[in-house]
């Protein structure tokens, strides 16, 4: 596969449509307050989207029927000469889901569902920005802010791509977790996104840049002193190649991202990898070929200069055990660390112990 191939496709007639929901003041009944410095996040974010081309709307205070709606009429809309689609939704949120003005939830995957079926944007970069506390408890946690300051190649065969796949979702904090906002300056969150959209949107590869965006989060949440609550910011993809902005006449793609990102730091080895292989359980099947799926990644990692261990068939309370051992350990001279667990899980983001037990 050549450079180029390894990229998205950026040279439609048109970057895409991008919309920005921003609400900031709630219903009476809905029991939510306002939202501190939504207007500036709103503005900063617009401003960087057209800086990379985007045709941006921004609608203010919608309700959660109002959100559905603009989320069904774009569902529907023609996106054959855009690179891509995008719709950042800045408000209050809870468990899995964010709030309308008035105080209605609307669960995130519904936003993204409508999405997926939609052949116009089928191989295309789908992206949802949320700036929301993911907790059900609304903690407002008022912060000092940080300081402003070519096409793939024709003869490549046609493949048949999951309707989840090209989706991507960033999300200003972990689930259960506040996320910060000044009166001056909005959200931290969306100020260094914004920031880091015009200073390294046409560069650096879109993943790399939310890297970037979740190390300054939590350096701006350390310095301040008016934080009493970690601010750890996340994203999920499915994009199956990278995605950059580039000017709409500069198709290029060699593009050096190494002298452009900062980089974790070398130490005096790689570090401690730890791979747990359930194959069998009590009344659970057992899971055929995990021990290949072991043994590759075990090759792999030791390929990496990592020091592996690996542990087969563990019950719930060994792997607690073990998780508890390599967090007491010291890691002072590695550069990382790996926990691998190749077991059964359930949809409620728990996996099993061979003993069949919840983890």
């Amino acid at each position: 596969m050549s450079s180029s191939d390894q990229w998205y496709k950026t040279d439609y007639p048109y970057r895409g449509t991008a919309y920005i929901v921003n609400n900031e003041n709630f219903s009476t009944s809905s029991g939510l307050p306002q939202r501190v410095g939504a207007k500036s996040d709103s503005e900063s974010l617009k401003a960087s989207l057209e800086h990379l081309d985007f045709s941006v709307t921004l609608k203010h205070d919608l309700t959660a029927g109002q959100i559905q709606q603009l989320i069904k009429d774009e569902a529907r809309a023609d996106h054959s000469q855009d690179d891509c689609f995008l719709l950042a939704i800045l408000t209050h949120g809870g468990q899995d889901c964010v709030y309308g003005t008035d105080g209605q939830p609307i669960q995130i995957e519904a936003i993204s569902e409508p999405f997926k079926p939609l052949k116009s944007l089928v191989g295309k970069p789908k992206i949802f920005i949320f700036q929301a506390c993911l907790a059900e408890k609304i903690d407002l946690v008022e912060a000092d802010g940080p300081t402003p300051g070519p096409s793939p190649s024709s003869n490549l065969p046609k493949v048949k791509l999951p309707v989840e796949a090209d989706f991507l979702y960033a999300y200003s904090t972990l689930p259960d977790h506040a996320a910060q906002a000044s009166k001056q300056y909005g959200s931290t969150y969306i100020c260094e996104l914004a920031r880091l959209l015009k200073d390294q949107g046409r560069q650096v590869s879109f993943t790399y840049l939310l890297t970037n965006v979740n190390r300054m989060v939590i350096i701006d949440n350390q310095k301040s002193p008016s934080s009493n609550q970690p601010q750890v910011p996340s994203y999920h993809s499915t994009l199956t190649k990278k995605l950059r902005f580039p000017v709409k006449d500069d198709e290029s793609m060699e593009m050096n991202e190494v002298s452009l990102l900062e980089w974790y730091p070398l130490a005096l080895k790689r570090g401690m990898a730890i791979i747990v292989n359930n194959e069998t359980f009590v009344n659970l099947s057992k899971r055929t070929g995990t021990n290949l799926d072991r043994d590759a990644l075990k090759k792999s990692l030791e390929k990496l200069n990592f020091s592996v261990t690996v542990l087969d068939d563990l019950t719930a309370d060994l792997i607690l055990e073990v998780l508890e051992n390599a967090a007491q350990a010291d890691h002072t001279n590695s550069e990382c660390f790996v926990f691998a667990i190749l077991t059964h899980g359930d949809d409620d983001d728990t996996v099993y112990g061979s003993d069949d037990v919840k983890i």
